[in-house]
């Protein structure tokens, strides 16, 4: 089966009618999607800080354009992958208008790590402007399924994807390329996670060590000061600061730029993508960029699902433990907002994840090592909010490419340190299986 990514066909409508339209309308007329129960700020934060958060949740709502146009914000692109953050990541509690995957390109640099593509870049853009700047390309995926037995007969069906490069805008991407399809995430929670202390994960690289599942936290340079920190955003744990991971985002996804990401979205070998018209400089503004951090920080935790009357929720939650899905998928956490006053107790929260990386083994590697991460390694993603994006429609594609249409197949794909794991889950009783899967969507 092949199946291609594009986007919506609104959006396509108005990237369409961007390369046409010559309108020199004020910065200030621009767009945003209808608000959601998001934008309701928390009662504990100031009169400021609350007019802040509201802006913020219009701020991952807006829909960018290219520059001139009638239709938005003008600074998308030139060439891009989306038109707003909410497209991809949906608002929290609300799915995705578009939520295929990108593919993440690279090459063997000199040093044993991994460059940009010369000429495509590090991601492959697959919008440009219509009548003006053809795309960089676009992705067809095709699927390769295979069958799992468990112990007790059960067939179960994985499929695999593999992503293919078409209607390449340069030439082909060369045999050295390396290409990742990666997973859009979703955003509740964020802030709770940046707000963990650093020797709280500093304890937990040690206890996995304990537990025989050695994880390790991947220190990553915060792109504001420069420091190695421990990653907690992205798939493999680049992302070491949120402010660093939403303008890299803005950067690769929309063609944004920030204070941080300063420099077009244009690799040196496109002559008609860095001579292209932009907004202003940078088209993210510090403080949009201060209003979006202010509002992701303080989205509160996703909501888990009703408590059930008959236990079996607890059950699963018991088999969750059994079977070795703590040793990384760790639930509960201590954590501190910005805005907490020094006397204030630590807020617990329950992510369910270690925020280490981790050893996945031979049939989740993508051969894309980032930084100290290699392609056999991943962040634990978190798994709060499985009951919340059901809720709000969201579609089910886990893991990094989105290949594991529930929780079971997402188990079933785990090898390396998640062998074990894996083979308890293998082993459990029909009954026991669907009380763990269950567990897991109720967070």
């Amino acid at each position: 089966m092949t199946s291609r990514f594009r986007q919506p066909a609104r959006h396509r409508r108005l990237t369409a009618l961007t390369g046409v339209i010559l309108v020199a309308l004020p910065l200030a007329a621009s767009f945003s999607a209808p608000a959601g129960p998001d934008e309701i700020a928390p009662a504990y934060l100031s009169d400021a800080d609350r007019a802040s958060f509201r802006r913020g949740a219009e701020e991952l709502r807006r829909h960018w354009v290219v520059a001139p146009s009638a239709l938005g914000e003008w600074g998308r692109g030139p060439r891009s992958n989306g038109a707003s953050c909410v497209e991809c990541h949906g608002a929290p509690g609300t799915a995705p208008e578009s939520p295929g995957p990108v593919l993440r390109l690279a090459v063997p640099g000199s040093d044993a790590t991994m460059a940009p593509h010369p000429v495509y870049g590090a991601q492959l853009q697959t919008d440009g402007i219509a009548g003006r700047l053809a795309p960089e390309g676009r992705v067809a995926v095709t699927w390769r399924t295979r069958e799992v037995v468990l112990g007790d007969g059960t067939r179960v069906t994985l499929r695999e994807p593999r992503a293919t490069a078409t209607d390449l805008a340069f030439g082909p991407l060369g045999t050295a390329t390396r290409q990742s399809l990666r997973q859009p995430l979703r955003l509740a929670g964020l802030g709770l996670l940046e707000g963990i202390p650093e020797r709280a994960l500093a304890a937990q690289e040690r206890e996995s060590d304990r537990r025989g599942v050695p994880g390790h936290l991947h220190r990553y340079p915060d792109p504001d000061s420069g420091t190695a920190l421990p990653g907690r955003f992205g798939w493999k744990a680049t992302g070491s600061t949120l402010a660093g991971q939403v303008a890299a985002a803005f950067h690769e996804d929309i063609g944004v730029t920030s204070r941080l990401r300063p420099e077009e979205n244009c690799p040196a070998a496109q002559a008609d993508c860095l001579g292209a018209a932009t907004g202003r400089t940078p088209e993210l503004s510090d403080a949009a960029l201060a209003d979006l951090l202010l509002y992701l920080r303080h989205v509160p935790a996703p909501a888990r699902g009703p408590a059930d009357a008959n236990g079996e929720l607890e059950k699963g939650s018991l088999l969750f433990a059994a079977v070795g899905c703590e040793d990384c998928h760790r639930p509960h956490w201590k954590t501190r907002l910005p805005t907490d006053a020094p006397d204030k107790p630590a807020r617990s929260i329950f992510p369910y994840t270690d925020l280490l990386v981790h050893d996945l083994g031979p049939e989740l590697d993508d051969g894309f090592a980032e930084g100290r991460a290699t392609g056999r390694e991943w962040r634990t993603p978190p798994l709060w909010g499985r009951a919340a994006n059901a809720l709000a429609g969201a579609p089910t594609a886990l893991l990094h490419d989105g290949r594991a249409r529930n929780v079971e197949e997402a188990i079933l794909w785990h090898g390396g340190q998640g062998e074990p794991a894996r083979r308890a889950y293998m082993q459990l009783e029909r009954t026991d299986r669907e009380r763990l899967v269950r567990f897991v969507d109720s967070l």
